[in-house]
């Protein structure tokens, strides 16, 4: 989509996150943009191929921006980066729609696990130091698995609890718990 003046695309804008040094970063349908504090336009940043969906920002304790895609899974662009790299090659996030993204780590410091909601796919845990991939899915053979695969948000409250809006319910998943209630 041709850019709005100020570049940012004229697409539908998705995610929106302001960073602790004042940095807009827009997630839209076209693609991602961000405006340093204090400047006057928007510049493009490249995420997967060209007109990627951007749908869901967040930034760790590392200053790391993890990027959701629409299809195209999670990317991270790490601090002083103007490179996103994907994460989860070779894992169901690969070509994932990511909803949501939310730290699941309980460390005040340090990497931690990130948490990627995923349309139709459940949530991929991602170790933040190693990049691996766990895939916690809905089975109804377990009583405390993810109430659906169908994640639509995640959120991280104040006493660390993780809970998990799905097609099929609320999950919950409290601090140092292997399970997620519903």
């Amino acid at each position: 989509a041709p850019p709005w003046p100020g570049g940012l695309p004229a697409a539908p804008a998705k995610a929106v996150l302001r960073d602790p040094a004042g940095t807009l970063w827009v997630g839209t349908a076209a693609g991602l943009v961000r405006r340093p504090a204090g400047a006057a336009g928007f510049t493009p940043v490249p995420v997967g191929e060209t007109g990627t969906g951007i749908t869901a920002l967040y930034q760790d304790r590392a200053q790391r921006l993890w990027i959701g895609t629409r299809r195209r899974g999670l990317f991270r662009l790490d601090s002083g980066s103007d490179q996103a790299r994907p994460v989860g090659a070779g894992t169901p996030l690969e070509s994932a729609s990511v909803s949501a993204i939310v730290d699941a780590s309980g460390e005040a410091v340090g990497d931690g696990e990130i948490w990627a909601g995923l349309r139709g796919s459940g949530v991929a845990a991602i170790d933040a130091a190693t990049g691996a991939v766990r895939m916690v899915r809905h089975d109804r053979t377990v009583p405390f698995s993810l109430p659906n695969d169908d994640v639509w948000d995640l959120l991280r409250d104040d006493a660390g609890s993780i809970w998990v809006a799905t097609g099929g319910g609320l999950g919950h998943h409290p601090p140092q718990a292997g399970i997620i209630s519903t």
